[in-house]
């Protein structure tokens, strides 16, 4: 099934192995809403994954671009934003540096981005503390986009990264009523059910 990410590239590749790997290498198997997430189909553009605290989001929201193989895709450019920077560095930042290395990425710590140099393509994290802060990420194309923890985010940066054509993939903790507000599900949205 190829996946689509926005900026005319598309993946039929699903990945590098790295998904098998892992599952042998920790003998766990991903929960039935991580895998929802990892096959949702080309045509969904949005999805919105809640549940509990350390109930995976955060592990699966930072290793999705790895295991849908996003990376392999010249000029592929994806960002994953935190309210908080600090937040970033004590748990998504640290789960990238024990995989991404794996796929020949290579960390940049004054830019807070991984680069393929194999490919040209680059995943960054970025934070967005106050609702004009989002406007620092103007100028960078990114074909894919996630929030960690929507509901610590004002609507406006969510509303602004979606106004640019960016495939985008939410995860919240259970006060899913606020986001269910700033999210308006279509055709092209997914919410997801823990």
């Amino acid at each position: 099934m190829p996946i689509s990410i926005s900026g005319n590239i598309v993946s039929s590749d699903p990945g590098n192995g790295l998904y098998e790997d892992y599952l042998r290498e920790k003998n766990i198997k991903p929960h039935p809403v991580q895998e929802r997430l990892l096959t949702l189909p080309d045509e969904i553009f949005e999805a919105l994954y809640g549940g509990a605290a350390y109930g995976g989001k955060s592990w699966i929201l930072t290793l999705l671009p790895l295991f849908r193989g996003f990376y392999k895709f010249r000029g592929y450019k994806g960002i994953i934003l935190r309210n908080k920077f600090p937040d970033l560095e004590r748990e998504i930042i640290r789960l990238s540096k024990e995989y991404y290395p794996k796929t020949g990425a290579k960390y940049n710590e004054q830019k807070h981005s991984w680069e393929w140099p194999e490919y040209n393509s680059y995943q960054d994290f970025g934070h967005v503390q106050h609702s004009s802060d989002i406007t620092m990420y103007d100028s960078s194309q990114y074909n894919y986009c996630s929030f960690d923890e929507l509901t610590h985010f004002p609507s406006y940066p969510y509303h602004y990264m979606v106004g640019v054509s960016v495939q985008v993939h939410l995860l919240t903790s259970p006060s899913l009523g606020m986001v269910l507000i700033l999210v308006e599900l279509d055709k092209h949205s997914s919410t997801i059910d823990s």
